[in-house]
């Protein structure tokens, strides 16, 4: 049983296999297959036609006749011309010889060959010095197989957040390849208006542009991948798609832009109106005052505090859909009173209109002149304040009105613009806002392109017609706020099958786009051509009236947004009053050409200048549109005053401070109090009395309002006092020193100090560091201090003066020998006070033979040469910045022969060796032997010896012998007591001498003798007393040993 299973398992498995490789065998595909066997003889060629599909790979077989010389060779067809040789080859292979010559040749596969893709032809071939034939046969291309996109990275560009692009295109190549599928991985951004391709095996094709949609919703770069891959998940490739979302813009809105100069006290905007806003509506996400000394900012209002100049930085840091934004406001505030030019006279003309003379007026009543900024068109010309109105020139100018300003007043300008009309220019019924002549046809069930409206739309007309016996309605939809209606402003069946007239049908004015289209039930076409919408003709405000909540003498502002569409002429914008509180810019719009249209914001201005409520309209009109009136309404609080003082944290006591008396926005008096009035108070002018210092005092300033201002916030502030610095004219140095010496040698001459207002402050100067050692120099700035008399209220103070640091003098100092060694080591040792590096230089005969190396090393030539030349060695020191040069020392020197240095030393040396067996430690300056001038080599006898040698030198010619005397000390041989000897007793009152040794031995003969003979030792047994053995021989050591001795009392 098992071995009938395993031959199933065999034979499965072989028809798996063969099975496998017939399906290969079928899958492939071919664009030549020819089994034909076929030959040339000598120099042929035969060609392959394919058949129009991409070639591949190409194999065959080929053999040639024996003993055929000459290659097979073959060759492609590629845009219009043969190739070279793509093979080339003596083909077959040798099956038989005889006697070394060919006599069988059989056949032999070659290739895979791999083939230009465009090929269409192949060509086989021999060429000169082919004999006999060549065979081929089982000729075979095999199709290309490749799925290749025109671009395997593509860039959309950029595009608006929550807009689409379909600019963007690619196309797919592929050959011999199964269905294909295009797979996107963000689909929140891209989409591809094609997603498979119906590619299949043998075949080939380009699938051509494939659109890229990019979509995106969020800002910032996005990427895509697609993947094209078949039926088998086989990936073929890939393509990256990039792209950018734009974040959809934001403007910051200002105020009023316009304002460049506020007086100290202003405050514009409001918490209700702010002064600046981001048109997304969102919060702002900074707002800063580049000095909120200057303009300060409060929720929504922008205060001016003081004089200067200030930026007002507005950021808005957006969202993932909208971009940052950031806009800057330069503002100066000035302390001048500003003033405002009013000037709401009409400047629209048209050709041949009058003289007319410019009446703007400024709120200080001084005079006004103008200037022409802009008058590319010459369609005016002006003269003092009268400009003349151009007879056929139509455009605009640009003309400002200046008031130069005075000590009271700042200076300020007006600028506005005019303009001269065509008087017979119409604007009713051009232009449109669509107007498409072409034909489009809808079959059956369909939706026409989206035709985009310019401007706000009116009324729509169009031709229409059917198929004949065309059945359902055509259709016209709206899209309005962002999406389409869903309901029809036209939906009938046209009347016939030629072109009727439709319209005029009324659009809604806020559609941005018109489609045609047809539902469910229509058959066969509908067809459509020459639309046209025309554009609504309106002026229309928002909002309809206006409320202002003023303050008393302070400008607030509101903006009214004024919609408009077909506008035939300019469009005046005035207030229906002559009332000065109001003012409204700008003076005009539109009117520059025919059916203008959007939204433009006016800018209403209002400065109350009393406490009462008011009332006016603004008019926008002109005689060919009519008027719109918005009417407005204000109340008045009071305004709000704020204290601004230029005093700091900490003062000096020797400054002048004055407070102002009053506030600078309403004249009320300002009220100062001190929390402490002995260390600081006011005089009768305001001016601050410094009575302490090193303290801190509290200030708190108060302003009380009236019926106009509210009180003003008080204002406190924590005060340092400090000692003020006098200011310094310096004295001067009364004599000058040499480097080295101390800086308190110099007498200050002259000098004195004075506070801010110029008063003398009696004091002394000192050298701030009298014991300073300053470097040379002509001058060196040297550190003096003014100490003061009244060192409670005046600090010191240190300034530099200059002083003359003269340079010391130095004498070098160096000694030389009349004559040299030439083998000696000799250091040059020059040395001057200051320790700087001496100069060396050498002159004479000798010079030849020396030099000067590293570390002042003078070094002579080794050679007889130079024995008895003359060399001078001259020093010198050159100085630096606090030393003088030195003098120069010379000495002239002769150079002999070296006199050799020998050293001997020996260390003591026991009695028995003979001289020249004791060890000598020597040293010598040059090389060379030595020996004693004794040459018995004696035993010497223990004694301290100084014995003669000489020294003799290697090279005689340069170095003399030398004689010393060598120390040598020879000890005693140390003596051994190898037996003690005996004393005999002692009767009270005898001594050691008397007790008689007798008996001992030693290890040289000697004499046992008593260390102290004459002490008498004390009555007893067995005392214990020193006893010397003296050799009988100087070479050798005396011994101590011990000797007992009993003494006995008197009988």
């Amino acid at each position: 049983m098992t071995k009938f299973t395993t031959m199933n398992k065999r034979i499965l498995l072989a028809l798996c296999l063969i099975a496998a490789s017939l399906q290969g065998l079928l899958a492939q595909c071919y664009v030549l297959n020819d089994p034909t066997e076929r030959n040339f003889s000598t120099i042929s060629d035969y060609t392959y036609n394919l058949d129009g599909r991409p070639a591949g790979q190409l194999t065959f077989d080929a053999k040639r006749d024996a003993t055929g010389f000459g290659n097979l060779k073959v060759a492609q067809y590629v845009n219009g011309s043969w190739s070279s040789a793509i093979f080339d080859q003596k083909p077959g292979k040798v099956t038989s010889t005889f006697l070394g010559i060919e006599t069988g040749i059989d056949y032999v596969s070659y290739g895979p060959i791999t083939l230009d893709r465009n090929a269409t032809k192949i060509k086989f071939y021999t060429e000169t010095g082919a004999t006999l034939k060549k065979y081929f046969k089982n000729v075979k291309v095999t199709q290309a197989t490749y799925v290749e996109p025109s671009s395997n990275n593509i860039s959309c560009g950029n595009v608006e957040v929550q807009s689409s692009s379909t600019d963007t295109k690619f196309s797919v190549a592929w050959s011999d390849a199964k269905q294909l599928t295009l797979t996107l991985d963000n689909t929140t951004d891209f989409a591809l208006s094609t997603t498979s391709i119906a590619s299949s095996t043998c075949a080939y094709g380009t699938e051509s542009d494939i659109i890229i949609d990019f979509h995106p919703q969020t800002k910032g770069d996005k990427t895509a991948t697609v993947t094209i891959s078949d039926t088998d998940n086989k990936v073929w490739g890939t393509v990256t798609i990039t792209g950018h979302g734009d974040g959809l813009p934001q403007t910051i809105s200002w105020w009023d832009a316009d304002v460049t100069m506020l007086s100290r006290g202003d405050t514009i905007g409001s918490n209700e109106s702010p002064f600046v806003q981001a048109s997304s509506g969102l919060a702002l996400t900074t707002l800063t005052s580049s000095d909120e000394n200057v303009l300060k900012i409060e929720g929504g209002k922008l205060i001016a505090v003081e004089a200067g100049t200030a930026t007002i930085t507005a950021h808005q840091a957006g969202t993932g859909t909208i971009s940052e934004v950031t806009a800057t406001l330069t503002i100066e505030v000035t302390n001048l009173l500003t003033q405002r030019i009013t000037w709401a006279q009409g400047l629209n003309f048209k050709w041949g209109d009058a003289a007319t003379t410019l009446t703007a007026t400024s709120s200080s009543g001084l005079p006004i002149t103008y200037e022409l900024v802009d008058n590319a068109n010459n369609v005016v010309t002006l003269v003092g304040n009268t400009i003349n109105i151009s007879t056929s020139k139509a455009g605009t100018a640009t003309i400002k009105a200046v008031q130069a300003g005075d000590a009271t007043y700042a200076a300020t300008s007006y600028v506005r613009t005019l303009r001269v009309r065509d008087p017979n220019a119409s604007c009713l019924t051009e232009p449109l806002a669509l107007d498409n002549v072409n034909e489009f046809s809808l079959n059956t069930i369909a939706t026409g392109e989206a035709f985009n409206l310019d401007g706000y739309p009116d009324k729509l007309t169009f031709q229409a017609k059917k198929s004949w016996l065309g059945l359902g309605n055509l259709k016209v939809e709206q899209y309005i706020n962002g999406s389409w209606t869903g309901s029809y402003v036209f939906d009938a069946n046209p009347s016939g099958t030629d072109y009727s007239n439709y319209g005029p049908i009324s659009l809604n004015r806020n559609a941005t786009k018109i489609r045609f289209l047809t539902k469910a039930g229509a058959t066969l076409s509908k067809y459509y051509r020459n639309i046209d919408v025309t554009r609504a003709h309106f002026i229309e405000s928002n909002p309809t009236s206006v409320t202002i909540e003023g303050q008393f003498e302070t400008t607030t502002k509101k903006t009214v947004k004024v919609t408009y569409s077909n506008i035939q002429d300019v469009v005046d914008v005035k207030m229906a009053s002559n009332n000065a509180e109001f003012s409204v810019s700008p003076s005009s719009f539109a009117g520059n050409d025919c059916g203008e249209y959007g939204t433009i914001s006016l800018l209403l201005s209002y400065t109350p200048e009393t406490m009462d409520s008011d009332k006016d309209t603004i008019i926008v009109s002109n005689t060919k549109d009519g008027e719109i009136r918005i009417p407005i309404s204000t109340t008045v609080q009071k305004r709000a005053q704020y204290i601004s003082w230029a005093l700091r944290d900490s003062l000096s006591s020797t400054q002048t401070y004055t407070l102002n008396k009053v506030n600078p926005v309403s004249s009320l008096p300002i009220t100062y109090t001190f929390s402490d009035e002995s260390i600081l108070k006011l005089d009768a002018n305001n001016k601050l009395v410094f009575l302490q210092v090193d303290t801190v005092v509290t200030i708190t300033a108060t302003c009380a309002g009236n019926e106009n201002y509210l009180d003003a916030e008080p204002i406190i502030k924590n005060i340092r006092i400090f000692k003020g610095l006098p200011v310094l004219t310096l004295p001067t140095a009364g004599d000058t020193i040499y480097f080295g010496q101390k800086l308190g040698l110099i007498p200050l001459i002259g000098g004195c100090a004075k506070d801010l207002s110029g008063d003398t402050i009696k004091g002394a100067f000192r050298w701030r560091n009298y014991l300073e050692v300053p470097n040379a120099g002509n001058p060196v700035l040297c550190a003096v201090t003014f100490i003061p008399e009244n060192s409670a209220v005046y600090g010191d103070v240190s300034d530099f003066i200059p002083v003359i640091i003269l340079k010391l003098p130095q004498t070098l100092e160096w000694t030389m020998p009349d004559s040299i060694g030439i083998l000696d080591s000799i250091t040059l040792d020059a040395r001057v006070p200051s320790g700087l590096k001496i100069s060396y230089s050498l002159t004479g005969d000798g010079t030849s033979y020396a030099s000067i190396g590293a570390n002042n090393e003078l070094k002579l030539t080794a050679t007889t040469a130079a024995l008895g030349q003359s060399l001078t060695i001259t020093a010198w020191q050159v100085g630096n910045h606090n030393y003088l040069p030195s003098d120069t020392v010379s000495y002239t020197v002769v150079i002999r022969k070296t006199i050799a240095d020998f050293f001997a030393a020996t260390e003591p040396t026991e009695y028995g060796k003979r001289l020249n067996d004791i060890v000598v430690y020597v040293d010598h300056n040059v090389s060379g032997t030595w020996s004693y001038d004794d040459t018995s080599n004696p035993k010497l006898d223990v004694c301290h010896y100084n014995l003669s040698a000489t020294f003799t030198p290697t090279n005689l010619d340069l170095c003399d012998r030398s004689h010393v005397e060598i120390p040598i000390n020879i000890t005693a041989i140390p003596t051994t007591i190898n037996t003690i000897p005996t004393a005999s007793a002692l009767v009270e009152g005898q001594s050691l001498a008397q007790a008689n040794l007798t008996g001992g031995s030693a290890s040289v003969a000697g004499t046992f003798m008593w260390k102290k003979t004459t002490m008498v030792p004390p009555i007893g047994e067995n005392q214990e007393f020193d006893v010397i053995f003296t050799p009988d021989s100087k070479n050798y050591a005396t011994a101590t040993c011990k000797v007992t001795v009993t003494v006995t009392a008197k009988p």
